[in-house]
């Protein structure tokens, strides 16, 4: 994971792909001081681990949080949205030609 991309990209990419998000809206600015300030850590907290494993550990984090927050239809909403943002990079993103190509 890059700690040099914006929160707002961040945001992008899981909220509106390819749309972009106006942070002078209290609760999205306050999400994206969130994930500035988180970030970071993670980045340090998880050297040694690979990328799948980063992957796997957050998604299970945060389905944890979300149970333990009680906004588990909360969660499960933005998860199968994300997915389709996912299928949607997939198909567009550089992976998506390493797919196509073989590499």
């Amino acid at each position: 994971m890059r700690i040099d991309v914006h929160p707002s990209e961040v945001m992008r990419q899981s909220f509106w792909l390819g749309a972009v998000l106006d942070g002078r809206e209290p609760h999205m600015h306050r999400l994206a001081d969130c994930i500035a300030l988180i970030r970071p850590r993670i980045v340090h907290a998880a050297r040694g681990y690979d990328d799948r494993s980063l992957i796997w550990a957050l998604t299970a984090i945060t389905v944890h949080l979300a149970i333990e927050a009680d906004e588990a239809e909360l969660a499960a909403a933005m998860f199968r949205s994300d997915a389709r943002l996912l299928e949607l990079a997939g198909d567009t993103g550089p992976a998506s030609d390493r797919r196509r190509t073989g590499r």
